[in-house]
């Protein structure tokens, strides 16, 4: 999260992961919705205050085909 989102402080690194971690659904893949409201919530402890699109930080595919294999079983 510093590298990547700029996030400084450790404090608020661990907060944003608990928050993260707590919102995927079983199938490990949270909602377009879920993941724009914690881009905000990232963006307002950030210096850089740009708009970063969903697109740039969630990449469910490995997700997805993991439930497919799973649904097949």
């Amino acid at each position: 999260m510093e590298k990547s989102w700029g996030i400084r402080e450790a404090d608020a690194r661990e907060g944003i992961y608990h928050d993260i971690v707590g919102l995927f659904s079983r199938t490990g893949i949270a909602s377009d919705q879920i993941m724009e409201n914690v881009i905000r919530m990232t963006l307002e402890t950030r210096e850089n205050k740009g708009e970063v699109p969903l697109s740039k930080i969630v990449d469910w595919s490995l997700a997805k085909k993991a439930q497919e294999e799973l649904n097949r079983r």
